[in-house]
């Protein structure tokens, strides 16, 4: 487990290392252009670690949670919908 303010995202599988591996891909393409879209947690934790680090930083705390709340609605997968 890995566990600091520096860790903004949190993932089930593949492990953190490869996560780690897959998001620095994502990165060199840019989520401005194209972002995985699959229900897969690798894909899922591509789209957080982007739309974390994209969100508008702003003063207001409405402002900031309606933001991440965005970027959880954004990775979440409906319950009872199967990831396998």
């Amino acid at each position: 487990i890995h566990h600091s303010r520096k860790y903004q995202v949190m993932t089930n599988s593949p492990i953190f290392s490869e996560q780690l591996a897959l998001n620095s891909y994502w990165q060199q393409i840019g989520g401005t252009v194209m972002l995985p879209g699959t229900n897969r947690a690798s894909d899922r934790f591509a789209r957080a670690s982007f739309y974390i680090n994209a969100i508008p930083k702003s003063q207001s705390s409405k402002k900031s949670l309606a933001s991440v709340f965005g970027v959880i609605r954004n990775v979440s997968v409906p319950y009872g919908l199967s990831t396998v």
